[in-house]
């Protein structure tokens, strides 16, 4: 089954970030069925209008308008996670799109800074003691990522935890 989804075939100018946003998601465990079905079709969608060279965030617009001689794979809620992982990462190929809420897809908190290791290791001593931690593990991932961004601008532990503080109140 694995090699069935290695032989899996991209086609349009995105394939190249359709396949590392399914990597990444499988990697950090997630099956991901349903939305390869909606990027596959989105895959498919931006090969068609290639011949226009419609930008990333162009194709992504086009991809969300309703037509008639276009399928729909859900809300577009993958496609929008696709954007926002482009985007978290800083690709070149970034794009985002709005749900019919006015909101993007849920953070993915991919987990680039300094910080990773200590609060996985926190959070798995905290579940070992009976406690769920989600919420707060939400709030480290955050702060970890906050760490990231801010990577050039502070060195030490404190200063990360200072400078966090002080954007929160």
């Amino acid at each position: 089954m694995d090699d069935k989804k290695q032989t899996i075939t991209f086609h349009s100018s995105l394939s190249n970030e359709i396949k590392e946003f399914l990597a990444y998601k499988r990697q950090i465990g997630c099956t991901y069925i349903t939305a390869e079905f909606e990027l596959k079709a989105f895959d498919r969608f931006c090969d068609m209008e290639e011949n226009r060279q419609l930008t990333p965030q162009e194709l992504a617009d086009a991809w969300m308008k309703p037509s008639d001689n276009k399928p729909r794979y859900g809300d577009g809620f993958s496609v929008r996670q696709l954007g926002q992982y482009l985007v978290e990462t800083d690709h070149a190929n970034a794009f985002s799109i709005l749900s019919n809420k006015g909101n993007v897809a849920r953070k993915l908190f991919i987990k680039i800074g300094p910080f990773e290791k200590d609060i996985k290791d926190f959070i798995e001593h905290k579940r070992l003691l009976g406690r769920k931690y989600i919420i707060t593990e939400y709030y480290l991932n955050a702060f970890n990522l906050f760490c990231a961004m801010n990577k050039d601008n502070f060195s030490l532990p404190q200063q990360f935890a200072e400078a966090w503080c002080n954007s929160i109140e």
